[in-house]
């Protein structure tokens, strides 16, 4: 049977200052839906063709060219606008947010996003009954947008991670995060038919919460959700001022993985999207002669992780084990799609199961990795943890991550000694 095709998708995380630092907006899906059913994710859905109508281009405060610049993709410039559409459309049909301006707002400083239509209530009556005409397909979003006289406010939408449901799924979407400000006078009136429920949640307390088993996350969003979770020292204070990364601009090697043999037994692997982010560096390893164990493959990019695969045979061996050295998003985003790949499980340090809504198995300090032909024993934090890498393992991580699981590994006699490296410009 061939694998159904990802189609294009766009999600967006709304964000609001909140008592304890940034919040994002949860939606739960209807058990019904025949994808992700109950799931907590963020607004978002599939990639219209009618998010490329002329009319919507012409509302959008970014042209295709600054879209597909800021995308940072080989796409037409009109295909990368749509995705940015397609971002705010959604929002709207799920929660009833607009970010949008009115339309005589020309200026190319962001104007203050607003839910769009007046805040009495004919106008509220007027904004629910353009909701339930879209809905019914009896009108267009351009239509919507004409009719409330808004320019949508697509400069205000950062793109921070791409994530493509692996093979296997009856359903596949190739989706763009996006994150942006949500309006600060904008409830959220959720479609019933999309949303049975609604949580603003800091990112920290939201993996706390699927943590606890309070509420269940699809992978994506809980990787993307470990990627935010340093905005949670906002406070009160205006959300932080996200902008796309600087270099995106054309990106075109964002699917290549580069790989170095650094010593017999040990490659390194360089990724071009750590934890979902284009353009963001991430690194890992494959340890082994014959029978390798894949340390830290934290690209998810279907492309990147059949290249890994393709690396081990090319050295002559197989992958017989999965190990990540700290439990987040950019050492761990790839390495359960390569497990299902591969028929394998994923090993992590004590303390990281649970934090990533994926099976993991722990291993104990001192216990050594199952799998490969070059034994390797896991390090975990402690008095003087760590002592054979010279960085002690009980001092929180020098970039700022999680410190959820995280562990080194040595192995070969003291030779291999590898831990947890920070993506470039992680939190």
């Amino acid at each position: 049977m061939r694998a159904a095709q990802p189609r294009d998708a766009a999600t967006v995380v709304l964000l609001r200052p909140g008592p304890a630092g940034a919040e994002v907006l949860l939606t739960r899906r209807p058990a019904t839906m025949a994808f992700a059913p109950g799931v907590h994710v963020f607004p978002g859905g599939r990639v219209e063709p009618g998010d490329a109508d002329r009319r919507l281009v012409h509302r959008s405060r970014l042209t295709p060219d600054e879209a597909r610049r800021r995308l940072g993709e080989p796409l037409t410039p009109e295909a990368a606008l749509a995705f940015y559409i397609a971002a705010l459309r959604e929002a709207f049909e799920e929660v009833g947010i607009l970010i949008a301006v009115p339309e005589s707002d020309h200026g190319r400083e962001p104007g203050g996003a607003f839910r769009a239509g007046p805040g009495d209530g004919a106008g509220r009556a007027e904004l629910a009954r353009l909701r339930a005409a879209l809905a019914a397909g009896t009108i267009d979003f351009a239509d919507v947008c004409e009719r409330l006289a808004v320019r949508l406010a697509t400069d205000l939408l950062v793109p921070i991670a791409r994530w493509v449901t692996p093979v296997g799924f009856a359903r596949r979407f190739d989706a763009r995060f996006f994150a942006a400000p949500a309006p600060s006078s904008a409830p959220v009136i959720a479609d019933p038919n999309e949303v049975v429920a609604h949580r603003w949640l800091t990112p920290g307390a939201a993996l706390a919460a699927m943590h606890a088993r309070e509420l269940e996350l699809w992978l994506p969003t809980a990787c993307t959700l470990g990627l935010l979770e340093g905005l949670e020292g906002t406070g009160q204070e205006a959300l932080p001022g996200l902008r796309p990364p600087a270099g995106r601009a054309d990106r075109r090697a964002t699917d290549r993985l580069a790989i170095e043999r650094l010593a017999p037994g040990l490659v390194r692997l360089d990724f071009p999207a750590a934890g979902g982010v284009p353009g963001r560096p991430g690194r890992g390893y494959l340890v082994g002669r014959r029978e390798l164990v894949a340390v830290d493959p934290g690209d998810p990019t279907p492309v990147v992780l059949a290249a890994i695969e393709r690396s081990a045979r090319d050295l002559g061996g197989r992958i017989g084990a999965i190990v990540v050295t700290r439990v987040d998003a950019t050492h761990a985003a790839g390495a359960f799609d390569l497990g299902q790949r591969l028929g394998l499980a994923v090993h992590c340090g004590p303390g990281g199961a649970g934090w990533l809504p994926v099976p993991l198995v722990e291993l104990a300090d001192g216990e050594a990795v199952p799998g490969g032909d070059l034994p390797l024993r896991v390090v975990a934090p402690g008095p003087g943890g760590g002592p054979e890498r010279g960085v002690p393992l009980d001092r929180p991580p020098a970039d700022g991550g999680s410190d959820r699981g995280r562990i080194a590994l040595v192995g070969d006699g003291g030779r291999i000694r590898l831990a947890a490296e920070p993506a470039a410009g992680e939190r």
